[in-house]
């Protein structure tokens, strides 16, 4: 019955992790296409000689944006136009677009890397619940694997966000995700759970031909 249970559920989670890895991959896509045209569209942004900002023959007033802020907010907002502004000012196209591009490229990479983590999940699941034993060589691999995307995808977001307040010269405070990095250490210990499961259940097969010979 516990068995039963263990496929079944381990059925749903297989199914689930294939789903979210089929739309993720196509959100992954949108995100690659759509943020680099958005880079190249925000590259080309100016400021006229009145402080308006224009792209592409359409003028927008920053005041008139201001004006339908509500009075508590107006504040705030204006010091992130006039920030704009000077970003705008001060870097050619080029720079503006690798700036905005960096946001692209490390939100792919860690949605790709999220990808394989699901592939990865989708499989491990599907070999407990189609295999007679979840204790299978493969397993313990697998869930080393997804530890050591988890972690990359950790350090690609510690030192993404360093790269890109450094370039935009904002300073922040970005610890380091210790709990997330504890999580991974519980997955990476029961990977030799199901390793131990492993070599067990090979000298139970080993005992059981002995005892199929000496009969």
């Amino acid at each position: 019955m516990t068995q039963n249970k263990l496929k079944k559920y381990s059925e749903i989670i297989s199914i689930i992790s294939q789903v979210l890895w089929i739309i993720i991959t196509i959100f992954t896509i949108f995100i690659a296409i759509f943020g680099t045209i958005t880079s190249f569209i925000f590259s080309r942004i100016e400021l006229d000689n009145n402080g308006d900002i224009t792209i592409y023959n359409i003028t927008i007033n920053p005041n008139e944006i201001i004006n339908y802020i509500p009075e508590e907010s107006k504040s705030s907002v204006d010091d992130i136009i006039n920030y704009f502004k000077t970003f705008i000012n001060e870097n050619t196209k080029s720079q503006k677009f690798l700036m905005l591009e960096t946001f692209v490229i490390l939100a792919t990479a860690e949605l790709i890397l999220f990808i394989m983590i699901l592939y990865n999940i989708h499989h491990l699941f599907k070999n407990i619940s189609i295999k007679d034993t979840p204790f299978i060589k493969e397993n313990p691999h697998k869930l080393r694997y997804i530890c050591l995307l988890l972690l990359i995808i950790i350090i690609i977001d510690y030192l993404g966000n360093k790269f890109i307040y450094s370039l935009y010269n904002i300073n922040f405070s970005n610890g380091f995700n210790l709990f997330i990095v504890y999580i991974i250490f519980i997955i990476y210990t029961l990977s030799y759970l199901f390793e131990y499961g492993h070599h067990l259940e090979l000298k139970y097969n080993k005992l059981k031909e002995g005892d199929k010979n000496e009969k």
